[in-house]
């Protein structure tokens, strides 16, 4: 099965704008999660173990998409809708903001 060379140069790019914004969002979020004066039981935890789980997986997220960005051009793009989805997904949860806008 064919493909064509412009849409999957602009797939390619459109993953590589995700994936630029995912790791933008996690560093500011790292930066809040590192300075907010908050104290107690939710803060340890928020801090020591949902934050950086949750910035563990997105890491692995944005190099998913980096690597499918980098097979996209000669069209081998399997698992990039899947990683989208989760993309989006857990961004929302992070940051109450959908991420599809600029993954489309």
């Amino acid at each position: 099965m064919g493909n064509n060379p412009e849409d999957m140069a602009d797939l390619a790019s459109k993953i590589g704008h995700a994936v630029d914004r995912i790791r933008q969002i996690t560093s500011t979020l790292d930066g809040k999660a590192n300075s907010v004066q908050w104290q107690g039981p939710d803060a340890n935890r928020f801090k020591h173990s949902e934050w950086p789980t949750d910035k563990s997986q997105l890491a692995r997220v944005s190099q998913s998409l980096q690597d499918v960005q980098q097979q996209a051009p000669s069209g081998i793009v399997s698992g990039g809708a899947r990683a989208t989805v989760y993309v989006d997904v857990k961004l929302k949860n992070v940051t109450g903001d959908s991420v599809a806008p600029w993954a489309r």
